[in-house]
């Protein structure tokens, strides 16, 4: 409709950005009404090196494994070194870190305090950007555990640009902690249609179709991702735990064998997860050691309290398992987001000490 050639040095490319968005802005004219933003010609690089780093970060950042987050962070660095005034590239060192604790052992401290000094310089150099106020809603819900500002500051980077994927992941794992299902589900459908490609959006979508007790679509979503990407953390545990709830044990099991041999350090989450079908199998000497081993590796940091308390509750000890549920309420383990949606909830979610606890977390 607006065919025309750019015969630019590849040092112009920022140029040839604005002036193609301008040239597409003028011909699709009202047909923009209300998404002005998602063709903002606002420069967030004035270094091409700086950008190829942005690039390569967030490229390694989707496929959420601890080396590869590792990276991406080292990249956001190094952009910013190149370009001190990269708004963008701080957004994402936040998102970086808030994501590490969960793939690593690195201390869930010490990530808020990075994550944070990056959201606020992401919004000290552009307050009108809306990656920073998603970094900066991602720490209030993720670490903070303050919904409600989460939303705004949300709420705020739409209104900025509400073509962005990362917001609309984001806001739509806000909503699930919060039970808002539908909501949720309409997010994160609209962070794929914007990026389809996303592995993280892909996943997450299926996880979201699971607490809806959508399973069909939830397979189907689950193993898209797989083809797009064969190696992608969590993708075949969220499987298992797609089997356990359709009752198919043994498949589960192969789920979580899949799922280890693809990360680089099993996840204390799926050893948890593992209880659940060994159980129904009779084999409880096998969940009582995954138990023991958990403990073990809880004590040397290398383990979620959350993850322990799955194991005891599910070989039926909620004394215990609310005691260690207490210690990741202490912890502020990031797994307590999911506790008002948790698909392997079982009879603790009649427990008293589980609607005292939502009341804790906000989530009540």
């Amino acid at each position: 409709m607006w065919s025309a050639r750019y015969d630019r040095d590849i040092e112009d490319v920022f140029a040839i950005q604005d002036e193609i968005s301008r040239a597409i802005a003028v011909n699709l004219n009202a047909k923009l009404a209300g998404r002005q933003s998602a063709l903002s010609t606002k420069r967030h690089a004035d270094d091409l090196d700086a950008y190829g780093l942005y690039l390569r970060g967030r490229w390694l950042f989707d496929r959420r494994t601890e080396s590869a987050i590792r990276e991406s962070i080292d990249c956001y660095k190094d952009a910013i070194d190149r370009d001190p005034d990269y708004a963008l590239a701080y957004a994402e060192l936040a998102y970086s870190y808030c994501e590490l604790p969960q793939f690593s052992s690195f201390p869930q401290k010490d990530a808020l305090a990075k994550a944070r000094e990056a959201a606020e310089s992401a919004l000290a150099i552009d307050d009108t950007l809306a990656e920073a106020h998603t970094a900066m809603g991602l720490i209030l819900s993720e670490f903070d555990w303050n919904w409600a500002k989460a939303q705004t500051e949300y709420g705020r980077a739409i209104e900025l640009n509400e073509a962005s994927a990362s917001t609309r992941f984001w806001n739509a794992l806000l909503m699930l902690y919060l039970g808002q299902i539908g909501e949720a589900t309409q997010q994160m459908r609209i962070a794929q249609e914007l990026d389809p490609l996303s592995l993280a959006v892909n996943k997450y979508l299926g996880l979201i179709y699971l607490c809806a007790e959508q399973y069909d679509a939830a397979e189907l979503t689950l193993r898209n991702t797989m083809r797009m990407a064969p190696e992608m953390t969590y993708v075949h545990a969220v499987l298992g735990l797609l089997y356990i709830k359709k009752g198919l044990h043994a498949e589960a099991l192969k789920e979580f064998d899949r799922e280890e041999k693809i990360t680089e350090k099993p996840p204390s989450m799926v050893k948890a997860w593992r209880c659940i079908p060994l159980i129904a199998q009779g084999c409880r000497s096998d969940a009582q050691n995954i138990l023991e081993y958990l403990k073990e590796e809880y004590h040397q940091n290398r383990a979620s309290p959350y993850s322990v308390a799955v194991a005891y509750c599910a070989q039926g000890d909620l004394d215990n398992g609310f005691v260690w549920f207490d210690k990741a309420y202490q912890e502020r383990d990031f797994w307590l987001r999911y506790l008002k949606v948790d698909p392997m909830a079982g009879g603790w979610r009649d427990d008293p000490r589980y609607t005292e606890l939502l009341r804790q977390i906000g989530l009540e």
